[in-house]
């Protein structure tokens, strides 16, 4: 998988149809922040399981974050956390009211209620939290998202390369278990069929003719829909469960580089329109226990 600054990746898209410019601009300023706070995990004391743990586990389908030691620290996320929502305003994404409450009352316990949630894919916590506050629960989900980024993605450079992810047999990421983002039909081996996840920028090989999301392998029931502006993009689409996940097919990209994943789905948000349009929708992964220790910052010197 190709490895580029996402802001490098990103900036090739200004003026390309189908996408805006002031979008371009949001996607970087929130990749800026994710790459910031990437950089001071670094600091984090991160235990990864053994190869046949890991492989163990993955067999059976357990996420590599339900069942290793997490530590966060408090003090990156306060603050990374008020980066973002300041990004969110600036591009008018989140109201100044959502803002301003982030500003002088959002606290330690909403904080973590929000990382544990969004860890363990508890939508029903998540919303509760948003009740009292005035986030919506769709902002609210999209900031936390943007919040964990920085700890999956180092998570995942640290365990490239050791992680066996050729035993993972899911749809959802083997390291955060999202659901995927993207996927990709490799030009070098023949159509073979990779998922991508978005929080954690990790790819990992899977049946080319299932759903991800619900393992129909029914070809009937499989379709793919094309948009206006490339003919290498398509929406892969589901009728069992109605999700849908945005493609590209790599051998009708003529001699263009490897794919960079952060640009393609950025590029290619008029197909998430058109999906809406269609009635497929982005479908959540299940529920999973997750185990967290937030470090104050006394613990985190």
């Amino acid at each position: 998988m190709s490895r580029i600054r996402s802001e490098d990746a990103l900036s090739v898209l200004y003026g390309r149809e189908g996408i805006s410019d002031p979008y371009i601009d949001f996607q970087i300023a929130l990749s800026q922040i994710t790459e910031k706070y990437k950089e001071r995990c670094k600091s984090q004391k991160i235990v990864i399981p053994g190869q046949d743990t890991v492989r163990s586990k993955f067999e059976s389908g357990a996420p590599l974050i339900t069942f290793m030691p997490i530590s966060l620290s408090l003090k990156n996320l306060t603050a990374s956390f008020r980066e973002i929502i300041t990004a969110f305003r600036n591009f008018n994404v989140c109201s100044e009211e959502v803002f301003e409450w982030v500003k002088n009352q959002a606290d330690a316990p909403f904080l973590k209620g929000i990382i544990e949630s969004i860890f363990s894919f508890d939508l029903a916590a998540l919303r509760d939290l948003s009740e009292p506050t005035p986030f919506d629960e769709p902002t609210l989900i999209l900031v936390s998202r943007e919040l964990v980024k920085p700890f999956f993605r180092f998570l995942a450079g640290l365990t490239a390369g050791t992680v066996p992810v050729e035993y993972w047999p899911e749809g959802y990421c083997p390291i955060c278990g999202e659901a995927p983002g993207f996927a990709r039909f490799s030009k070098e081996e023949e159509g073979k069929r990779y998922l991508w996840c978005e929080k954690c920028d990790l790819e990992w090989p899977f049946q080319r003719l299932c759903c991800p999301f619900c393992k129909n392998s029914d070809h009937k029931k499989l379709k793919f829909l094309t948009g206006n502006f490339r003919e290498e993009l398509r929406l892969d689409t589901c009728e069992t469960c109605k999700g849908y996940i945005k493609t590209i097919d790599e051998q009708k990209t003529g001699d263009e580089a490897e794919t960079i994943y952060l640009r393609e789905n950025a590029a290619s948000v008029y197909l998430d329109i058109l999906a809406d349009e269609k009635g497929f929708v982005k479908l959540l992964p299940p529920f999973q226990e997750v185990q967290i220790t937030f470090l104050d910052e006394t613990d985190d010197q």
